[in-house]
């Protein structure tokens, strides 16, 4: 994913960075070759993108590496914006010596503007409780192009890309993802729990079953035998952004049935197979297109994988 134009993270994180740095609200830090930032807490924001906004920006993402069983939420792209959305959920009971979740990046050779809020800067003496509340920006002129950014806790990641997104965008995602717990929808959340309102993230689709078809239409619900039970998706087999569309998704799993509505307890189309027919065939696929934010969990693949050398190939 090239000339990434804004980068935003949200959660506990630690930070190594290398090279020069200038604040004039904290110029503690203008003499420093290295510093280490640690973000607090689930609130804590870190923002990067180049001091000039109007250069074209040199960050490239060149790989998010998922760790098994983690839980990926808010999978989303906003066509209009350019910005690719998601929060990130290690798992909780992960075994000792396994490694965290990364974002590899490169940052290219123009200066960099980082942004900051509830942090601290566990090697220096210098901030009181009230200062770390404050945000804080400096430029930062990294002596070192490749940054490998650990995912450790849950964390909230926003990409902003200032390019133009390609037919061949696909390879952002790696193909063949095992999966279970797929949503395409969104919580809508008043307050009360007992007001929370699910609302369909599809934009379009067609579903292959048993020799039988059907479209799915904007704001419908894709369900299984039961409406409070997510549909058994096993296998995203193919991922990728359409320009001034949304995400194309192509999946398969299994079931006896399969619902379509605008209402999870009235669908009006659904497809019934007997018991001889509860797996579906080998080319059932239900392709589907959605703006809004679909919940794919428990990713056990690589969902973004060496994308800046890949397309830096002739």
């Amino acid at each position: 994913m090239r000339s990434i134009s804004n980068l935003e993270s949200e959660g506990v994180q630690t930070l190594n960075f290398t090279g020069k740095f200038e604040s004039e609200s904290f110029p503690q830090i203008n003499q420093l070759k290295n510093l280490k930032i640690e973000l607090k807490n689930s609130k804590s924001k870190l923002i990067i993108a180049p001091v000039n906004p109007k250069v074209p920006s040199e960050i490239d993402l060149a790989e998010l590496r998922l760790q098994p069983n983690t839980k990926v939420t808010g999978l989303s792209y906003d066509s209009y914006y350019k910005r690719l959305a998601f929060s990130l959920q290690p798992h909780p009971t992960l075994e000792s010596g396994n490694k965290p979740n990364n974002l590899k990046l490169y940052w290219g050779d123009q200066p960099l503007k980082v942004s900051l809020e509830g942090y601290k800067f566990p090697s220096l003496n210098l901030l009181n409780s009230s200062d770390e509340q404050t945000p804080l920006e400096f430029t930062f002129t990294p002596d070192n192009q490749e940054f490998k950014l650990e995912l450790a806790k849950d964390t909230n990641i926003y990409l902003t890309t200032s390019a133009p997104i390609k037919n061949d965008s696909e390879q952002w995602f790696r193909g063949k993802i095992t999966t279970k717990d797929v949503q395409f929808q969104r919580i809508d959340r008043s307050g009360d729990i007992r007001d929370d309102l699910a609302i369909s993230t599809i934009i379009e689709g067609e579903i292959r079953m048993i020799e039988q078809e059907r479209k799915i239409k904007d704001n419908q619900f894709l369900m299984g035998e039961k409406p409070d039970i997510p549909l058994n998706i096993e296998l995203i087999r193919h991922l990728q952004i359409v320009p001034n569309k949304g995400l194309e998704v192509r999946i398969a799993g299994k079931t006896q049935q399969i619902k379509i509505g605008l209402d999870k307890d009235f669908p009006v189309s659904s497809i019934q197979g007997s018991w001889l027919d509860g797996i579906l065939p080998r080319d059932a696929i239900i392709a589907i297109f959605s703006f809004g934010a679909a919940t794919i969990s428990y990713l056990l693949s690589v969902l973004i994988d060496n994308i800046s050398k890949s397309a830096s190939k002739p």
